[in-house]
Formats: C-alpha cells, structure tokens, sequence
C-alpha cells in the first residue's frame, strides 16, 4: 500500500472517529461544546488533506508541508508561553 493511500485512510479514519464519538457521547456535552468540536474538525480535515496534496503532488511538497508545519508548531509555542505568562500574571 502507498505512503499516500495510507495518509487518506488516517484522515477519513480521523473524521469518521471524531463523528461516531460525538455520536456516541453526545449526552457528555453541551450544544455549544458539540458545535465547536464539529467547528475545529471540519477545519482541521481539510487542512490535513490540503498538506497531503501539496507533500505528495509537488516536487518540493515534503519540504514546504515541513516549512508549514515547524512555522505552526512554533506560533503554537509561541503562543503557549504567552498564555503561561498571562496566566502568572493573573495570579
């Protein structure tokens, strides 16, 4: 099986958990909460399959999808330690 067919399993594998749980586990949650959870997986899958285009169709693709990821892994860093700091801060 190709490196690709496997990422597209991971992703249709990945909504389709995510809508049997909230399935499932509805009565856990709100209808706020349950909407916002809908709310980031649907953004979220498609970006997957976005970055899977672009790392298994261009020549440079595993290197732009890896430039995009580290920047998205230090903003989330970044914005990690200034919600510590706020939260210092505050208490």
């Amino acid at each position: 099986m190709s490196e690709r067919k496997i990422l597209l399993i991971i992703g249709y594998g990945s909504f389709a958990s995510w809508l049997i749980y909230f399935l499932v586990y509805s009565h856990k949650y709100t209808n706020e909460e349950m909407v916002q959870g809908m709310t980031f997986i649907s953004i979220i899958i498609p970006i997957y399959f976005v970055l899977l285009k672009l790392y298994t169709s261009l020549e440079n693709g595993r290197k732009i999808v890896s430039v995009i990821l580290f920047l998205t892994g230090f903003i989330l860093l970044a914005w990690i330690f200034y919600l510590l700091e706020l939260a210092t801060l505050i208490l």
